[in-house]
């Protein structure tokens, strides 16, 4: 997840951002999610619905950083959790 003080977005799929001279920013990057090579179309689904879960949800926390909503160390005590990858794979199966 990215937010920025100050930016260029552009009108692209991936809402490209640049961002200007001085601004703050804040990059923040999740944990793994592998996906099987061998995947079938609804296990691909799952998983394409956790990984837009997860950048969604990194986007907002790191604009809470930057707004200051959320401090530091609750970022580091959040980034110290387990990883929770086989999740998918139990709720497909």
């Amino acid at each position: 997840g990215i937010a920025t003080s100050n930016c260029l977005r552009l009108p692209s799929w991936d809402r490209f951002v640049i961002p200007l001279p001085f601004s703050r920013m804040v990059y923040l990057a999740g944990h793994p999610i592998h996906v099987p090579p061998d995947a079938d179309l609804e296990m691909l689904d799952v998983y394409r619905q956790r990984i837009v879960s997860a950048m969604d949800e990194l986007e907002q926390l790191a604009q809470d950083r930057l707004a200051g909503r959320v401090t530091k160390d609750q970022l580091l005590a959040r980034a110290s959790g387990p990883s929770d990858d086989s999740a998918a794979t139990r709720k497909s199966a």
